[in-house]
């Protein structure tokens, strides 16, 4: 994984592969898998502010560590501190709670596996756009997708909010509306609803992931965010010419 559009921030790949009580495949065998790769930021004394990389690599671990968390028995977390902050010991735990499960229904079959991508979108003087692609399965009919999308302070690394961006969200909504409709190939004025989309009230909605690229606003709905898993995530991008006076450009570039 290599981003060009790094604008002087400098990124190593990093990687982490475990396996416990077997490697979790798709034979219908047991085990316990977690494998992660992303970005992460390296401090350059010279030209890199040095909050930045220590901030940005600090969420993209803490993002790892929380997926795990979240499938992980309190208990084992409680004993072992460290399992609530650091990969290594968040995946034990993980694990830990497999072997559990297992011994209280040692006639289940399947795996548990985790997965986690990250890769820069764009990185500006202003910001740094970063995604997350996870991926869990830990038994069911099947596994759980989901994709994130973050927008950092370039300089310190913090997270910024959407606000930050957006001058008018109602104008941005109806832009999206008319965006979403043409992407998924529908009359202007179909009922959503009747053709199989989630819309509480009946009322279209932007999505909980919006992000920045240099050639647009990007919107993508999560699946089961607005239609149901076998649809898939859905993703598209409105041309910043379209929303001229409801974002914010100069505090993105």
């Amino acid at each position: 994984m290599q981003s060009p559009e790094t604008d002087g921030l400098n990124f190593q790949d990093a990687t982490y592969y475990q396996t416990s009580y077997g490697e979790c495949d798709t034979t219908g065998r047991g085990g316990v898998t977690a494998q992660v790769k992303y970005l992460e930021p390296t401090p350059d004394e010279d030209n890199d502010p040095q909050d930045a990389p220590q901030n940005l690599t600090k969420f993209i671990r803490g993002s790892v560590v929380k997926l795990l968390n979240s499938f992980t028995d309190s208990t084992y977390i409680e004993a072992e501190k460290r399992a609530g902050t650091h990969i290594e010991e968040a995946f034990e735990a993980f694990a830990s709670t497999y072997r559990d499960f297992k011994n209280d229904f040692p006639e289940s079959t399947g795996c548990w596996a985790i997965e986690v991508e990250g890769d820069t979108v764009m990185t500006t003087p202003k910001v740094v756009v970063y995604r997350l692609d996870q991926y869990s399965f830990t038994g069911g009919a099947h596994p759980n997708t989901h994709t994130g999308y973050y927008i950092f302070d370039r300089q310190n690394g913090r997270p910024r909010q959407l606000t930050t961006f957006i001058r008018d969200t109602t104008q941005l909504l109806q832009k999206a509306e008319v965006a979403f409709r043409k992407h998924e190939r529908l009359p202007a004025r179909a009922s959503l609803q009747e053709y199989g989309y989630f819309l509480p009230g009946n009322q279209f909605f932007l999505p909980a992931n919006i992000a920045f690229t240099h050639e647009g606003v990007v919107l993508l709905y999560n699946p089961y965010e607005i239609a149901a898993y076998a649809r898939g995530p859905i993703e598209f991008t409105i041309p910043y010419s379209e929303v001229e006076g409801i974002i914010r450009r100069e505090q993105i570039f």
